[in-house]
């Protein structure tokens, strides 16, 4: 029971300097301790998995964009992509001489 009178006291406080008014936080932080650490353990992990689920994927061009690139660095990506809340892709991996100095006299890259 000591568990969610803290909890109880660290959400009031939170609620307080958010702005709500004393009752107002006395009851929300009253109800979150009534609920109790397990329900909101329980909700918790059912939110988890639901992430785990949407995790995001390299689509095939993106995977072979990381072709040749350096382990440490696909690495990276990949753990970005884990992390990240949106989707996105890899649009080129290991770039040649040949397409930066196509790039470069474009002025879209420095040399």
């Amino acid at each position: 029971m000591g568990n969610l009178w803290c909890f109880n006291l660290s959400s009031m406080s939170l609620l307080n300097h958010l702005g709500f008014s004393e009752g107002l936080a006395t009851f929300i932080g009253g109800m979150l301790g009534f609920i109790g650490a397990e329900k909101i353990r329980e909700y918790l992990m059912l939110v988890l998995k639901k992430r785990v689920e949407k995790m995001f994927k390299f689509s095939q061009r993106s995977e072979k964009h990381l072709q040749g690139v350096h382990d440490d660095l696909v690495k990276v990506v990949r753990k970005a992509l884990e992390y990240s809340t949106v989707d996105f892709a890899v649009i080129e991996g290991v770039r040649t001489k040949a397409r930066q100095a196509q790039l470069f006299k474009q002025g879209a890259t420095k040399q």
